[in-house]
């Protein structure tokens, strides 16, 4: 079997890409290909009309291209039989169209290319409700559990209250200005840091990392709750890890929204600068929690990758999250639906759901987080030990490889009953 692979983003040009729409398909398609590697030949294209000078000498051997792109970003004219692999995190897909381009309209597209595969069962569900309810599409998240799950069950569950933390580039300590007083956006400025330089970390460490541009993170909520939970508390940190290209230019805006919360003594750290592997491995070893506060999620890469290392999460359970998140791992935030508009839709026209954060609710997840933290070890443990065996159930390899062999058993039988109906038709 020929696998052919795309994403709009390359080794060469994510540098420089990092939040732009369409980075994170690249990094779900390296989390592919150790999977797709054990199904047949992988060949990775740099753009999609290459699928079909591959499938032109292919010599009968069965071949799909796989386009890691949102459906309305895939090319659907090509002969190579195409499956769209995407993320999702609205109600409902795009069921029109504008701007003249039927593309738009997400049944079009789907319809077309009669496969699909996407990563969580939400999607699954939004596309058949739209498509057809028998709509060949199926859930296969990144397989990320292998690559960060601990390498012993002993390496679960131990509170490290004490740890460095090496940063390069543009930086901001709550710890280096007065805090402890009303400051404005401004004033909070003058702290931040261009050089590289040390953060010493002490007591609980709350991880959030997200792309600052994408707005469907509420990251201003997750920052104020934890600095109104915590406002009396000093031994709480929370570590801002921001995943941008050019993320500097929104840690202004980012310091304007964190005054608001002043006057606090817990600790807020903003990582725009880069961490190396080693540094960045730290952060993953040491946290004691990561976090999520988003109103949608197509999977969530950085929750699935430290929960495979046994760290207990502070989510909500909706949309990509639901198949994972379970209160055994995590502090699970309340939620409700408010109307949204697809991201992707220049009118901004109400036409979706999304999920709204109930703030009382995610204040009472951090206040519990530190308290079993701090007070019960033995639970703190066992919630580590839980959200590793989830995920490995839920992203390992083994467990995509046996989904993607019996996806693609079924498209290669579904292909030749195709060619013959055609070839004696």
């Amino acid at each position: 079997m020929i696998i052919i692979v795309y994403s709009e983003e390359n080794e060469d040009s994510i540098k420089d890409n990092l939040g732009a729409p369409a980075y994170s398909y690249y990094f779900v398609l390296k989390s592919f290909l150790p999977a797709l590697e054990q199904l047949g030949k992988v060949m990775v294209v740099e753009k999609p009309q290459d699928a079909d000078e591959i499938y032109a000498k292919a010599n009968g051997e069965h071949c799909v291209f796989l386009s890691f792109t949102a459906p309305h970003e895939t090319e659907i004219n090509l002969k190579c039989p195409t499956i769209p692999v995407f993320a999702w995190e609205f109600y409902n897909i795009p069921d029109e169209f504008w701007d003249g381009d039927i593309s738009n309209d997400w049944r079009f597209v789907l319809g077309k290319l009669g496969w699909a595969i996407t990563h969580s069962r939400f999607t699954v569900e939004s596309v058949q409700t739209a498509v057809r309810v028998d709509y060949p599409v199926i859930s296969v998240p990144a397989p990320v559990w292998d690559g960060y799950a601990p390498e012993s069950a002993a390496e679960i569950g131990q509170v490290v209250d004490n740890f460095s933390l090496a940063v390069e580039g543009l930086s901001f300590d709550s710890r280096d200005c007065a805090v402890d007083d009303h400051l404005n956006g401004g004033e909070l400025s003058k702290a931040i840091s261009n050089e590289a330089r040390q953060f010493d970390i002490t007591g609980i460490t709350y991880t959030t990392i997200f792309n600052p541009i994408d707005g469907r993170k509420n990251w201003p909520e997750l920052m104020w709750a934890f600095c109104w939970a915590f406002k009396e508390q000093e031994n709480a940190t929370l570590i801002l890890k921001l995943a941008a290209h050019r993320a500097d230019d929104m840690v202004d805006a980012l310091l304007s929204d964190l005054s608001r919360a002043t006057p606090f003594k817990c600790r807020v750290i903003v990582i725009a600068g880069y961490l190396d592997q080693v540094n960045y491995d730290v952060l993953l070893n040491n946290t004691t929690y990561i976090v999520n506060a988003s109103r949608g999620e197509g999977q969530c890469l950085p929750l699935m990758e430290y929960m495979a290392r046994g760290k207990p999460a502070i989510a909500p359970k909706h949309t990509g999250m639901e198949d994972y998140i379970d209160e055994s791992a995590a502090f699970i935030v309340r939620t409700s639906l408010e109307p949204s508009h697809w991201p992707h839709d220049p009118r901004h026209s109400y036409r979706t759901l999304r999920h709204r954060i109930n703030w009382e609710s995610l204040i009472e997840a951090y206040e519990a987080s530190y308290q079993v933290a701090v007070n019960d070890q033995q639970t703190y443990a066992s919630m580590g030990r839980r959200a590793s065996e989830i995920l490995e159930q839920h992203c390992s390899l083994r467990v995509t490889v046996d989904k993607l062999r019996a996806f693609f058993d079924d498209h290669r039988t579904m292909s030749e009953r195709y060619k013959q109906r055609r070839n004696t038709g």
